[in-house]
């Protein structure tokens, strides 16, 4: 008799926490087997699609190709994509570590900017007078130098990765070669780091 109750009371509870509804009022879908893999994985890699995930705040599904080995603490993330297709082609191109995680979706931001007040792009202008264009559709944030690095970059990295790993960029920006900067100034870009 219990075991005959505790199955429909399981069957409810999956139910229950798959259907339910967020902010936005869009349902969660019921995981398909197909769909969800079912491997165990790392807590450092949880985190990492969670933040990459982050950075499109859309309600919209999205797929995140990341490398399931992780670098000093860091699984690479090759990119985040609003179709499992095109997330297919880039984690074949970026090889036998990565593999394609989702779809996730993160609710919808519900701050409004008046038109007007919108950012079309930013222009940094340099003493030498070139130019450089950024496009708030692809970058979060400009950090200008290695102070800016220190106090947000630095702790950013080591709560999404390791302490090693931050530590390790930073040296790597501070000799110009970190991959996380083009330039002097720093581009956030969406679902990167």
């Amino acid at each position: 008799m219990k075991s005959a109750l505790a199955f429909p009371l399981l069957v409810s509870g999956l139910v229950a926490c798959c259907t339910r509804t967020g902010p936005d009022a869009t349902p969660v879908p019921m995981p398909h087997s197909s769909s969800v893999d079912t491997l165990p994985q790392p807590a450092s890699l949880v985190r990492r699609l969670a933040e990459a995930a982050d950075g499109y705040r859309d309600g919209k599904d999205k797929w995140v190709v990341a490398s399931r080995r992780a670098e000093k603490g860091n699984h690479e993330v090759l990119g985040v994509f609003s179709s499992s297709e095109e997330a297919a082609v880039e984690a074949r191109r970026g090889g036998g570590d990565f593999a394609v995680f989702g779809p996730f979706r993160t609710p919808k931001d519900d701050y409004r900017i008046p038109e007007g007040e919108r950012v079309a792009e930013v222009v940094v202008r340099y003493v030498n007078r070139t130019e450089r264009r950024y496009s708030p559709d692809s970058v979060d944030a400009v950090f200008w130098g290695l102070p800016a690095f220190d106090k947000f970059i630095v702790p950013y990295l080591s709560s999404i990765a390791s302490a090693d790993y931050a530590a390790e960029q930073r040296e790597l920006y501070r000799l110009g070669q970190s991959k996380l900067a083009g330039s002097e100034p720093v581009a956030h870009k969406k679902g990167s780091f």
